[in-house]
């Protein structure tokens, strides 16, 4: 069974402002980033004991072809993944860290 999706407002603004900032540059490349994080988002969803863990709550699932990756956390009872970064490769990750469970 798939587990509901649920993105915290941080995450959400960060992936809102990633799509921005790349179709600012070129027409469409966000959009295309979007549809990619939303995919793995699904994946996340559908097996999300497939991903690894980097802290004792959090998983981590890397976008494809992109530098950015997913963080989220699993309940069992209701079954749902808690997004808590859409995050670049390239950021402080202290910002990241504190976000963490």
């Amino acid at each position: 069974m798939t587990a509901e999706v649920i993105i915290a407002p941080e995450a959400e603004k960060e992936l809102n402002e990633a799509i921005n900032w790349y179709d600012e540059r070129k027409r469409g490349v966000g959009q295309k980033l979007g549809r990619d994080v939303r995919a793995i988002m699904r994946k996340a969803a559908a097996t999300p004991e497939r991903f690894r863990l980097v802290s004792r709550l959090t998983r981590q699932a890397r976008v494809p072809d992109w530098e950015y990756s997913v963080y989220f956390t699993f309940q069992n009872e209701p079954p749902r993944i808690i997004i808590v970064a859409v995050f670049h490769a390239k950021r402080n990750p202290a910002d990241l860290y504190r976000r963490l469970k």
